[in-house]
Parts: structure tokens; sequence; C-alpha cells
């Protein structure tokens, strides 16, 4: 209390005590007195109550002080004259409230509603901390699951190339007719678990705004039939027809990956969901400025109390044990998460169970401009064709992996050196001069990027340097193409695309 009068310091205790509030009180009178009590740590004031003109100061001095030293702390003016400019003034410069000596009686009312105040203002302030730590638990736990996500994909990717080369490799050379037949279910088995990775990587991405689409003009008509061909051998698995009759030749401004993505995943979901010897149609037609494409199977169609829930994360289907569909219940939701950054809709409908199911896409037409990317992909592919054979340098420390690479390009007439290193890896290039290095980045002497910046160093880009890597975030690309690396291949590969790109 900042009071001179001890009557009046007298009657506002008097006051405050007969309205039941129990307290400690201190009187002050000085600048320094007062000075020395809102500065005490261990005795701070838990409410400040202040006469405005004191002998010494005046009561806007103080509040200056009390804003400074202790701005939590609830500042009401008791004084018997403040008029009424002077009371807006004191408010406005940050002054709880103020109570005339002449009206005493407001004061247990005014002091109670401050103490409140200042609780509620605390317990909002330990509810945003506590908001702010689970905050950063969360994104501490995204980023150990970012992190964990990476090496999954590292570790997985791996093994899934010499598996893929060598079943593509043992198909293509043999003649016996079982041998295909094995080699070529091992192909399809582990293609099929790459594709499961990418699905769970894509949606790790998309759901943190890490994906970028890159749109171009797209032939609707060709995607749909690419899409068809990577599901055909599912689908002939299972004796389904794919009848895709009814697409109109339209073009549209698309990721054409991605789209390729949508449309793969809506046909594997039918695929998978329905029984042997089904029907699966795909059909595409033009509405004003969209274009709608729609999934229909004979298949076991969708619950009314699943519907709502089709493309949540992990959500699948309900089977039973004679229908064990593969799948992690996140196909349909990339395909959402794609269709809307295409600034699209998708839904699904189904007349219930063992009626089929139908997934409708309607995406915004957008530029119709010349498919340059397009005719800038076919130019390099038919430059592709009739390029030389090269002098190529593999470098990975999973020996199965580098030998299928290595076993892989030799058959395409390539000279092929191989490293298990790093250093190794130097010491080759210097001896064979090598047009195109791929180069793993997780090797154990000195990763990929130290290799690429010195193969940089000693040979300029007198060659291709290609990161072959499992890790396929952003970041890592970006660090790739820093160290010098041309371009950055996500494992797994296949045959055919090694070749292309060599």
């Amino acid at each position: 209390m900042l009071e001179d009068s001890a009557t009046d310091a007298e009657l506002i205790e008097r006051k405050l005590s007969e309205s039941g509030l129990v307290f400690t009180g201190r009187r002050v009178s000085s600048k320094s007195g007062f000075l020395q009590a809102i500065k005490d740590k261990d005795e701070a004031p838990d409410i400040i109550l202040a006469d405005y003109t004191l002998p010494s100061f005046l009561g806007s001095e103080a509040l200056a002080f009390a804003k400074e030293y202790c701005p939590d702390t609830p500042f009401i003016f008791v004084t018997g004259t403040m008029g009424e400019e002077r009371a807006i003034e004191a408010l406005k410069s940050g002054a709880t409230d103020y109570v005339l000596k002449e009206r005493l009686f407001r004061l247990p009312g005014v002091v109670n509603r401050a103490l409140e105040e200042v609780q509620e203002r605390k317990r909002l302030k330990l509810v945003e901390a506590r908001e702010k730590e689970a905050e950063h638990e969360i994104f501490e736990a995204n980023r150990a699951k970012d992190d964990f996500l990476a090496l999954l994909s590292h570790e997985l990717r791996n093994p899934l190339v010499p598996l893929l080369i060598n079943a593509e490799q043992i198909a293509g050379e043999t003649e016996d007719p079982a041998t295909q037949e094995r080699a070529q279910a091992i192909y399809r088995q582990a293609y099929h678990m790459s594709k499961l990775l990418d699905d769970l990587l894509d949606v790790t991405r998309i759901t943190q705004g890490k994906i970028t689409l890159k749109k171009q003009p797209v032939n609707l008509k060709r995607i749909v039939e690419e899409a068809v061909e990577m599901v055909r051998p599912l689908a002939d698995e299972r004796e389904h027809t794919i009848v895709a009759e009814h697409v109109e030749a339209l073009r549209l401004n698309a990721d054409p990956v991605r789209l390729e993505q949508i449309l793969v995943n809506l046909l594997n979901n039918a695929v998978k969901y329905t029984d042997k010897g089904g029907l699966i149609e795909i059909m595409a037609h033009r509405e004003d400025d969209n274009v709608v494409i729609t999934v229909k199977d004979t298949g076991v169609g969708i619950t009314l109390d699943l519907l709502p829930r089709v493309f949540d994360l992990f959500v699948r289907g309900g089977h039973s044990l004679a229908r064990t569909s593969s799948g992690l219940g996140i196909g349909l939701t990339l395909v959402k998460r794609l269709v809307e950054l295409h600034g699209g809709v998708v839904y699904a409908t189904s007349e219930g169970p063992n009626r089929g199911s139908t997934f409708s896409v309607r995406l915004p037409i957008g530029n119709e401009e010349r498919d340059v990317a397009h005719k800038s992909r076919s130019l390099s592919r038919n430059a592709a064709q009739g390029t030389p054979h090269r002098n190529v340098l593999v470098v990975d420390d999973n020996r199965d992996l580098t030998d299928a690479l290595g076993s892989a390009l030799r058959a395409a007439g390539h000279t092929v050196h191989v490293a298990y290193d790093g250093k190794e890896a130097i010491r080759i290039a210097e001896k064979t001069q090598p047009q195109v290095v791929l180069l793993d980045i997780g090797l154990p002497d000195m990763d990929g990027l130290s290799v690429a910046r010195t193969l940089r160093r000693q040979f300029g880009r007198s060659m291709e340097l290609i990161a072959l890597s499992g890790y396929g975030q952003e970041k890592d690309k970006q660090k790739a193409y820093k160290a010098g690396f041309d371009r950055y291949i996500v494992k797994p590969i296949g045959v055919k695309e090694l070749q292309e790109i060599v």
C-alpha cells in the first residue's frame, strides 16, 4: 500500500478485512520505500493499492515503476480526488482500476476481481505453456518419425534392387516356363513391396506439405493406358477384366506422375477388393471445365458405416480369412491428398456389400498447352536408343546390389567397373575415367557426397554423377545436388529404367 496517511491506510485495511479478505499488508509512503517493496523478489506484492497524490512523487510515477518491475501485479489507485481525465489517463497507462476513498465500499469487489483476473491469466499462461510443450513434443515426435521413415526407406530399398534386377534378368534369360514364372513372381512381389514403401513415404510427405506438383499438359488417355498396364499383371493373376473403352481423348494440366499414381491406386484398390473373375471399368469424360474419371468394380462393395471413412489413413475394408487383401490402408488416403493438391475432389459410392464400388475423381482441366514435356521425353528416349555404350562405375557397399547393377549394365553392352566403398571408387575412377558414375550416398568409409565432391574437383564436369540412394526426402536430394550430382534416383530401380538413365 502506497499511502502517506496512516488513518486512510487503517480505513482501507479495515474495509478489506470486513469483506473477508485475509492479507498481510505493507505500507510505504516514499519513492525509495515503494521501489524497495516492488523489487523485493522474496516478498513480491500480489496487489498494489496506491494513493495518487503523495508528498514526494505522484502515483503516475509509481504506476510506471510497477509496470517496469512487476508488470503482472494488479495496480489499483485508491485516492481522494482524481478527476475523470486523470482516471482515464491512468487506465490507459496500465492501471487495473481506481476507487475513490469516499466510496471504499467498492474496494473489496475491485480487489477480488483483480486477483481473479490474475489467476485466470496465470491459468491461461499455464495452458499455453502446456500447449507449446505438447506442440514441441509433437514436433519432435514427427521429426523422429521422419528420420525413422528415411532410414526405413533406405534400409528396405537397398535389398529390393538386386531382387528386382536379378528376377527381371532371370525371366529374360531362361527359356524354362517354370523358372520364368518363379522369376516373374519374385519380381511382382518385390515391385509390390517397393510401391507400398513409396505410398507410405508419400503420405507422410504430403501431410507435411513436402510434395510439390510438377504440372504440365498431359494426354489423359495415355495416362489411363499406362495405369492400366501397370495394374494388368495383378488383374490377370485374379482373372479380372479391365475395360477402358469409354475414355475421352482429353488434355489437362496435371502432374503426369502423380495422376498416374492416383489411377493406379484406384485400380489396385478395385482389383484387390473384387473376387476372382470380376469386371473393372475405368471411364473419363469432360464436364464443363473439369474432367471426371470413374473407376467402377463388381467387388465386395462398401458398407454404409465405412463409406464416410474410406479415405482415412490406415482404414481398410473388412474382409474374411478367405479374402486377405494386401495393403496398409494408405492407398485411398494418398489418392485423396493428391487429388486435392490438383484442386480436385474424389468421392466413393456403393450400393452396399457385394454390390461393387465406384470411385470418381473430378479434376480441373487447367491450361491446354502443347505437350512440350512429352515431346522432350520422346526426344530423350529416341536419343537414348541411339546412344553408344558407356564406361560406367557403380559404387555401393551392398555387394548384391552392386553386382546386380553391374551385371544388368554389362548385359546391355556397357563397360562396367564396381566399387564397394568411397576410397575404392575414387581409385577406380582415376584409372578408368568413367563417363557415368552410379554412386550410393550411404557408404561406410566416406559418404557419397564426399566422393562426389572429390570427383568433381579432380575431373570437373567430364562425367555424369548419378546418386542412387534409398533416402528419398527433398533435403537429401538438395544436399546431393550441392555436392555435384547431376541426377538423384531413389531406389529401387528396374533394369529398363537403369538402362534408360545410363
